[in-house]
């Protein structure tokens, strides 16, 4: 927390008094001890104290756009619902309207209250400010998502991962481009394989979306990297179906009957068996 500028402020007051400063010191301190307590044990009990700490210190200085912002946040944190992040976030971008962090912020919170429009007006805000925010253009971009507006969320998302480099930002650019059926989402699809390797979900959607392209060699392929970093019966299924996608029958049976046999429940497997 920045207590230089909540001393700063209390001493350029008129009604500051030592009793004030020491105060901001004693419970920044409890802020501090009970929030890295709960980051390290995610007991949310730690992050109640917390914010009932943080919100003695908002109350000494309640026109001070950090105390604000981080009570804010941490009540965001415990209940991303609950009203008071809203207020305490308002007031902070009332008091720094072109403060990044604080518009990003509010912007999230909307976003997680269904008022997306109203959020998207914050997080652009926010990136005019800081126009290399991975989060904050990501977040644009599932907010545009939910409103179906798939060419800027698209964008956002690009944008997203371009900065970042991120596999998941990566992952969530293909599947929006695919569904745009934009011809560069397998190029997407492959930043996010390159990204992180391990990431079996990246492999798996692949897959899936080359076998859409009837590209079902291709898909094999990356179902079967799927299945090595993950080996499961649904995996080995995937391999399964894109073996019988290319007419190599024999091959998909002995695979598909391995699939069934480790979970005999999989209706899809057993299907393409001809049970």
């Amino acid at each position: 927390m920045a207590v230089r500028t909540l001393i700063l402020l209390l001493l350029t007051s008129q009604c500051a008094s030592d009793t004030d400063v020491e105060s901001i010191l004693v419970h920044k301190q409890s802020v501090e001890s009970s929030f890295r307590a709960w980051m390290s044990s995610r007991n949310v009990e730690f992050l109640r104290q917390a914010i009932a700490q943080q919100q003695t210190v908002q109350n000494i200085v309640p026109n001070d756009f950090e105390a604000n912002f981080l009570l804010a946040n941490m009540i965001y944190m415990h209940e991303s619902l609950d009203n008071d992040a809203i207020r305490f976030a308002t007031r902070a971008v009332k008091l720094n309207p072109g403060n990044a962090k604080g518009l990003k912020l509010l912007g999230r919170i909307f976003v997680q209250h269904g008022k997306l429009k109203r959020g998207l007006k914050y997080l652009e805000r926010s990136l005019v400010s800081q126009s290399n925010d991975a989060e904050c253009w990501y977040k644009a971009g599932a907010a545009y998502f939910e409103l179906n507006d798939l060419q800027r969320a698209s964008q956002c998302f690009i944008t997203a991962a371009h900065l970042s480099g991120d596999a998941y930002y990566w992952l969530t650019a293909a599947h929006t481009a695919n569904k745009l059926s934009k011809p560069n989402a397998f190029h997407l699809y492959w930043a996010s394989v390159r990204a992180d390797p391990s990431m079996v979900d990246a492999w798996s959607d692949l897959a899936f979306a080359l076998s859409t392209q009837q590209r079902h060699q291709l898909a094999e392929r990356a179902a079967r990297k799927a299945f090595a970093l993950a080996p499961s019966e649904a995996n080995l299924f995937a391999v399964g179906n894109h073996l019988l996608s290319q007419g190599r029958t024999s091959e998909a049976a002995g695979v598909l009957e391995r699939a069934w046999r480790g979970d005999p429940s999989a209706a899809d497997a057993a299907h393409n068996l001809g049970f």
